[in-house]
């Protein structure tokens, strides 16, 4: 009888919850997120000019390890996308992201462990992450590449 009153009351209170918490719009998410944006398509894209964030995936081609201290930790990774063109081509497109802070030393060990979580990121694995224009990428887009800082990763399974 307890349980039954409780769920009761549980009910009224979750309703109440949930019009409190703030709902986003496609058009919020569009002010500050680039979601037609993939590394095919970088250089077209006027995520610069506007200040948004890119979501985007790829395979991880190369990790370089810059700083391999816990606090300091900076890692470069390089991810590639690729398409068939026709039967006989294959067209890459890449870019190099730039992942610093502490929060990154456990998701890019410097080993792989015998019994490796699920949120850490080896070379070759497929990868969706939420990067920023760097305050370099202008430069090094003169010269053909695409650097950006990677503000969050994770593996896709």
């Amino acid at each position: 009888m307890k349980r039954k009153i409780s769920f009761i009351l549980l009910i009224p209170a979750l309703l109440l919850c949930h019009q409190s918490l703030p709902a986003y719009s496609k058009s919020d998410f569009d002010k500050i997120l680039e979601f037609s944006t993939s590394l095919k398509n970088l250089e077209q894209s006027a995520f610069l000019e506007n200040g948004k964030l890119l979501l985007l995936n790829g395979t991880v081609s190369n990790l370089q390890v810059l700083d391999k201290e816990k606090e300091s930790f900076k890692i470069m990774v390089e991810i590639v996308a690729g398409e068939w063109i026709g039967l006989d081509e294959v067209r890459s497109y890449r870019c190099f992201v730039l992942f610093a802070g502490k929060d990154f030393f456990s998701i890019f060990p410097s080993r792989k462990p015998k019994n490796p979580s699920a949120e850490m990121i080896f070379l070759n694995d497929r990868i969706i992450l939420l990067a920023k224009a760097s305050p370099s990428t202008e430069e090094m887009r003169e010269q053909g590449i695409w650097l950006l800082d990677g503000l969050h990763v994770r593996q896709l399974q």
